[in-house]
């Protein structure tokens, strides 16, 4: 029997497995869809915010302070892309300037350190693709990390020290037996466990509900995006971000750290709570106010644009998590909006507290739990002589699959073998960069399912883009039983 499972492998998730890991208990992650971190955490704005926002006393301003303080070593440990660039606040008139007065105070109650105004002469010289007509600012100390590849960081040292992952299981029963313990049931198996923590994103209601525990409902809402070229790279330095609304921190403009500059997000409160398709209206509302704050942005040189979904409290206004008071043993974690992504490290380690002090879990520290996980040797990142050094080890490395990207044969061979389920395109794609330039996969795609077609056994007619529903293609041509046709024209 597990001493806990955990459902749903988004960041939360996983960095719950990760911290439960430094312990000797048996743990498992169940996700529904084909690879961790395929929702929210893989379709974001990727911020790590400072803390200046959430209403002080709320869990979000607790856990937000907490969370940004252990980036720099997290990123560290487990090598994914993060930098600490900053971020400024604007104003365009004096509401603006009076609403940053507030979000100072409110920093300090908060207890963020770094923050400060800024003047408009001092802003434009820092950011000089701003428009002349910001009046000031706020400067915080945010960061902006890759948060995809921060959740398969996250998922690989958990599995290193001895957490099992297992994708494409959708939870579809929970029962909690005689004796307190859970029988979970999913598409793919039956599972024991004497605790469960739901951290299912934006189904967290469903599965309560289903498992018999408090329900906080939720309501997701959508926020579409655009990903700008790599030539756009330095178009601004630091996260910009306009003065807050009631419907979220605005449309930002956000250089991320492998150098694409991203905007968005827009704002709509939508009944979707599983899909990732763009509307023309909502990129126009992002291209309208970014553009706001950077005038000189191109609509030119866009090379991909994507939406997610968030899980906001439908009633409930901060972070819900708490053990169950109707369920003993079920650690329930609802309306886990921004700042999500920043405040998962420390909300690990208050979920750990929880198991621990609450339900006495016998939580004995793991001598041999290894904080650092090595992450894919990305060609693109490496000097001339590491180039030739690897090449001359593993010459994979010396055949270039994604052009846009410079993702070698190697790399995409290690990663392959990393994924915890199907192995995707999309998997591919998260792990080695390969599809994410400006062609979007148009001279990879092919050769990157020549390579897990080699190195699984799967015939092309099964590799999907993003899991079941997904194919890539249906069949080949010259296979296809046509009427009148020889034997011998089956050859492809």
């Amino acid at each position: 029997m597990l001493d806990v499972l955990i459902i749903g492998g988004g960041v939360t998730g996983c960095s719950i497995a990760r911290e439960l890991s430094r312990y000797k208990l048996d743990v498992a992650l169940v996700e529904a869809k084909c690879d961790v971190g395929k929702g929210t955490s893989s379709a974001n704005s990727g911020i790590v915010h400072a803390g200046y926002d959430p209403k002080p006393g709320t869990m979000k301003a607790r856990f937000n302070v907490l969370g940004n303080l252990m980036f720099d070593q997290l990123a560290e440990d487990l090598q994914f892309a993060f930098t600490r660039c900053g971020s400024y606040v604007v104003g365009f008139d004096d509401n603006d300037m009076k609403t940053i007065d507030k979000l100072l105070i409110q920093a300090t109650l908060n207890e963020v350190d770094g923050c400060y105004k800024v003047s408009r002469e001092e802003l434009l010289e820092r950011e000089p693709n701003l428009t002349p007509e910001v009046k000031g600012a706020l400067y915080h100390p945010s960061g902006v990390c890759a948060s995809y590849e921060m959740v398969i960081a996250l998922a690989e040292n958990a599995m290193q020290n001895g957490v099992k992952i297992h994708c494409s299981n959708e939870v579809t029963a929970i029962k909690q037996l005689p004796d307190n313990s859970f029988e979970v049931t999913t598409t793919q198996d039956v599972y024991h466990a004497k605790h469960v923590v739901n951290c299912a994103g934006l189904f967290a209601d469903i599965i309560s509900e289903m498992a018999g525990a408090e329900v906080i409902k939720q309501k997701p809402r959508r926020g579409d995006y655009f990903i700008y070229d790599k030539k756009h790279a330095g178009f601004v330095n630091t996260i910009i971000f306009p003065c807050p609304g009631p419907m979220g921190k605005g449309v930002l403009v956000i250089p991320m750290p492998e150098g694409n500059l991203v905007i968005g997000p827009s704002s709509t409160d939508t009944d979707l709570r599983d899909s990732n398709y763009t509307l023309q209206e909502e990129l126009d509302f992002v291209w309208n106010n970014a553009t706001r704050c950077c005038p000189d942005l191109p609509r030119t040189d866009v090379i991909a644009s994507f939406m997610g979904l968030r899980s906001e409290g439908a009633e409930y206004h901060d972070f819900y998590i708490k053990a169950s008071d109707k369920l003993k043993g079920f650690v329930n974690l609802s309306c886990i909006a921004s700042p999500g992504l920043t405040s998962s490290p420390a909300i690990a380690k208050y979920v750990a507290g929880i198991l621990r002090d609450e339900l006495h879990l016998n939580m004995q520290p793991d001598p041999d739990f290894n904080p650092r996980r090595e992450g894919i040797r990305h060609f693109s990142h490496m000097s001339w002589e590491e180039r030739a050094g690897i090449i001359e080890k593993d010459p994979s490395y010396g055949r270039i699959v994604c052009r846009c990207e410079t993702v070698t044969e190697g790399e995409v061979v290690d990663a392959i073998h990393r994924t915890p389920g199907t192995v995707t395109l999309g998997s591919v794609k998260y792990r080695t960069r390969a599809g994410m330039g400006r062609c979007q996969g148009g001279f990879c795609t092919c050769r990157v399912m020549d390579l897990i077609s080699r190195e699984t056994g799967m015939s092309k007619e099964e590799i999907t883009t993003r899991g079941e529903g997904s194919n890539v293609v249906v069949g080949r041509i010259k296979e296809s039983e046509m009427e009148g046709g020889a034997e011998d024209d089956k050859e492809c």
